[in-house]
């Protein structure tokens, strides 16, 4: 009996040093959350990944808090921020992301080029079906589900797309509105997405982002980067896979995806 007491005592003693270890060194014991790429201020939504796109807020539309995950793409991790502007049945998504084992791979120069407030981006339009199960899977669709957008049962969809020069950070725009039913006319509903998508306002602050030029990159980052030749490329989006430099300065003009396992 006075044996077990005995040997019961220097337990006690290391799990009340334990206890102490949590109390004195809680940020050892607890994962920090991920910094977010993106940020509301005011009547805009910023990113802050190296790709300094700011969108102003259109008028009717309430903006989501910013949400952060990491996630994997064509075998390549990747770092995550999504936020949404909403309203009602339309969507304008926001996706910045950075590619954390700086492959450089990313790659939209098979799209479409064209041009979003002034800015060269790619782009491609599609209507996507979906289940529950597909949106409960996908981290960002299931995050606006949450936030009361609701991809399932259909969408039709608008996307812009830019990547850094180094081609590990990127910036994607979803414009989206939901398709009630498979006879409803996909000509009005792109009609009405083209209409809101030539109310986007972005702008570029060059301040926030010394290390980037966000512009069309595989031909001219080829040309600068002759390493990355031999490099497969990828696209960042796996779920909707299927002009000259522009001078970094504020765009005064008057003045949106991704799944993860």
């Amino acid at each position: 009996m006075n044996n077990k007491t005995m040997n019961f005592r220097p337990y006690c003693f290391h799990l009340g040093w334990i206890q102490w270890f949590i109390i004195l060194f809680p940020s050892l014991c607890i994962a920090k959350p991920m910094e977010p790429f993106l940020k509301i201020e005011g009547n805009t939504v910023l990113a802050i990944h190296g790709l300094a796109f700011e969108i102003e807020i259109p008028k009717g539309f309430r903006a989501i808090a910013p949400t952060s995950y990491q996630a994997r793409f064509h075998d390549h991790p990747f770092r995550v921020t999504v936020s949404a502007l909403i309203k009602e049945d339309t969507i304008i998504a926001i996706h910045a992301e950075r590619l954390e084992d700086q492959s450089g791979t990313l790659d939209y120069s098979y799209l479409e080029e064209t041009t979003l407030s002034g800015f060269p981006f790619y782009t491609h339009t599609k209507r996507v079906d979906l289940d529950v199960n597909a949106v409960n899977s996908a981290a960002d669709l299931r995050y606006f589900k949450e936030n009361s957008f609701d991809f399932a049962p259909a969408i039709y969809l608008k996307q812009f797309f830019v990547t850094s020069i180094d081609g590990n950070a990127e910036y994607v725009l979803t414009i989206g509105k939901k398709i009630s039913t498979e006879t409803e006319n996909l000509e009005s509903v792109a009609e009405e997405v083209e209409k809101l998508t030539a109310q986007i306002h972005l702008h570029y602050d060059p301040e926030n982002s010394p290390e980037y030029e966000p512009l069309p990159i595989q031909k001219l980052r080829r040309s600068i980067h002759k390493n990355n030749e031999a490099k497969p490329t990828i696209s960042g989006d796996p779920l909707f896979d299927d002009h000259h430099m522009w001078t970094l300065q504020r765009n005064v003009c008057p003045s949106p995806t991704r799944s993860s396992q």
